[in-house]
């Protein structure tokens, strides 16, 4: 394992907020339901992560939204292009005191939104994880089967309801 890259987090750390903010405004935009999202503070390490093990991505109607960019193209759940996706990691689900009630997932290349639900948990399995774009570290995570990814436009009605 290389040491971390602790600018390359810093860049992802951006790069995921800005992620944030486009979730958001597609959120309000199709809900028009109060959306919030939390100033970014950025670590002086890497080795802070516990620190900000309850940073909130997005609140919507008062339910917990992650925001989790991916790196393959993909226009819909139909069409992702892998059997399994990454959920999150074990240590940062489990360090949750408040639980996420979805996982939007964000294809980089395309913009194209589809979601896990938090309530496919008993689907995921845990899976050893390298994570390229922070040192390339190996890290326990849950990943589910893509059956799991729903459709962008169900998070919009279940918030609804």
């Amino acid at each position: 394992m290389s040491a971390p890259d602790h600018e390359g987090f810093l860049r992802e750390l951006r790069n995921a907020h800005s992620r944030e903010v486009y979730v958001a405004a597609v959120l309000l935009e199709k809900t028009g339901l109060p959306v919030q999202s939390e100033l970014v503070e950025e670590a002086e390490t890497p080795y802070e992560a516990e620190r900000f093990t309850e940073q909130k991505d997005l609140l919507v109607g008062g339910h917990l939204i992650e925001v989790k960019g991916r790196t393959p193209a993909f226009t819909c759940a139909e069409d992702f292009p892998y059997p399994t996706i990454n959920v999150c990691t074990v240590k940062r689900w489990e360090a949750r005191k408040i639980k996420p009630v979805a996982f939007v997932m964000v294809s980089i290349p395309t913009k194209a939104l589809t979601v896990v639900f938090a309530d496919t948990f008993p689907q995921w399995e845990i899976a050893e994880s390298r994570d390229s774009r922070r040192g390339g570290w190996m890290t326990p995570t849950y990943r589910v089967t893509t059956d799991a990814l729903r459709p962008f436009e169900e998070l919009v009605e279940w918030l609804l309801r």
